[in-house]
């Protein structure tokens, strides 16, 4: 099963990929940002997206540096 964990908070996102791994049995991909959570989708295919529903636009993984607005 091939899972997108889309989270910019560390503290939730170290929860959420112990809850995955324990049900699942194995961690997810994660991204930090909306821009690379669209990229990511575009080239793979999900059984399973966990997505924040309070995103900044570019994660701190980002190119960019600036965060950019919650979406």
């Amino acid at each position: 099963m091939k899972i997108l964990l889309v989270e910019d908070e560390i503290h939730k996102r170290d929860e959420m990929i112990k809850c995955v791994e324990e049900v699942y049995g194995h961690p997810p991909e994660i991204v930090d940002g909306v821009s690379s959570a669209v990229l990511n989708v575009m080239n793979n295919d999900y059984d399973l997206i966990i997505l924040d529903m309070a995103l900044s636009t570019f994660g701190e993984s980002a190119d960019d540096k600036n965060k950019g607005h919650d979406q």
